[in-house]
């Protein structure tokens, strides 16, 4: 998915969007990786080392983390990252309980204009073939680029 960043997708940005917040600390940072692993449905096993992984992420150039909280709990999660004039929605997830309550398309709307803001040129991202978080990105004004195939034999 691409979208280029010349104006044509600037909308106004929604509350829930205005809402979305950066991830500056160590104290905002921990109640976001909570819903970080439920996002990504981690096995309990794996949550500290997970979350190990994923602390240091703020810190890298480039890279910044967001929150959307529905009803004041953190629930979903997102990064964008910017270099070269390009950004790169990423590694975006919301907490199974908080699905289809639109904060996906809050922070692909808040990453997208930090992005223009930034000055990038154009924003890429992935994401599954016919999924939620396509249709998602096609209605942020992303457009399909290609479509990956797997193949393998049963």
């Amino acid at each position: 998915m691409r979208t280029c960043l010349d104006g044509r997708f600037a909308k106004p940005l929604s509350a829930v969007a205005m809402g979305c917040a950066f991830l500056k600390t160590e104290a905002t940072m921990a109640p976001v990786l909570d819903a970080y692993v439920a996002g990504w449905e981690i096995g309990a096993a794996l949550h500290e080392q997970f979350k190990a992984n994923v602390r240091p992420w703020r810190h890298e150039p480039g890279w910044t983390l967001y929150v959307a909280r529905r009803n004041g709990e953190p629930a979903a999660s997102a990064i964008l990252y910017v270099a070269d004039r390009a950004g790169y929605l990423a590694d975006a997830s919301t907490a199974p309980a908080h699905r289809r309550h639109g904060l996906q398309s809050a922070l692909l709307a808040r990453r997208i204009a930090d992005a223009h803001a930034a000055n990038v040129d154009f924003c890429c991202s992935g994401a599954n073939y016919l999924s939620q978080s396509e249709r998602n990105m096609l209605r942020a004004g992303l457009q399909l680029q290609f479509v990956r195939t797997i193949w393998s034999r049963d």
